[in-house]
């Protein structure tokens, strides 16, 4: 084949498939004095492309990065409209959606969660329990807001991908770190055991 006729029927292609996609059948749709929302978008699009939906289906690490993100935004906020500057005693008082916190899955197998299990309500007892994340600060400690101060950190085993886990900061940014920082963060958090 040479290139022009590869050209020619690509180009016929883009037509034939452009004409299936338009309906013109109403005419609503061809009058140009009337709009309607999905006139000019396909009707097999799917709208999760946009919100990001889609991304975070097919890619954990995405979706573990998400749900950090948003528990960093929520003790932003706390933050904003509270006076105290310190944390407080567990992770209620932050008014956080607490299925944030459910265990989903552990080393990549769904976990069945007991009808009574409940997010802690100290930060000790989250941090040993089977929450998905490990509180790396202290009762009491200053919220600053800094880029600098680890927040949260994906518990070992909850990780989207083997040797990498999830940081949230105090200024709500997330990065991935390698498992000898992780392991670093975890002792520092009371968590870690040498075996």
């Amino acid at each position: 084949m040479t290139k022009s006729m590869i050209a020619t029927l690509s180009l016929f292609l883009g037509m034939a498939i452009a004409f299936s996609v338009t309906d013109t059948s109403s005419p609503k749709l061809t009058d140009p004095k009337v709009y309607q929302p999905t006139q000019y978008r396909p009707r097999h699009q799917n709208s999760l492309g946009c919100s990001g939906g889609y991304r975070s289906r097919k890619n954990p690490l995405a979706r573990e990065k998400s749900r950090l993100k948003q528990l960093g935004t929520t003790v932003a906020i706390y933050f904003s409209d509270e006076t105290p500057a310190t944390y407080p005693k567990g992770p209620l008082e932050f008014d956080i959606d607490t299925s944030l916190f459910f265990p989903r899955h552990l080393k990549g197998k769904y976990i069945r969660l007991a009808n009574s299990w409940h997010v802690p309500d100290n930060w000790q007892a989250f941090n040993h329990s089977n929450a998905p994340y490990v509180f790396l600060l202290k009762e009491g400690e200053e919220y600053t807001g800094s880029a600098d101060v680890p927040l949260f950190i994906v518990r070992d085993g909850y990780q989207a991908y083997p040797g990498l886990y999830s940081v949230v900061y105090e200024d709500g940014h997330v990065m991935s770190v390698k498992r000898d920082e992780a392991i670093e963060l975890w002792k520092k958090a009371g968590v870690w055991n040498e075996e």
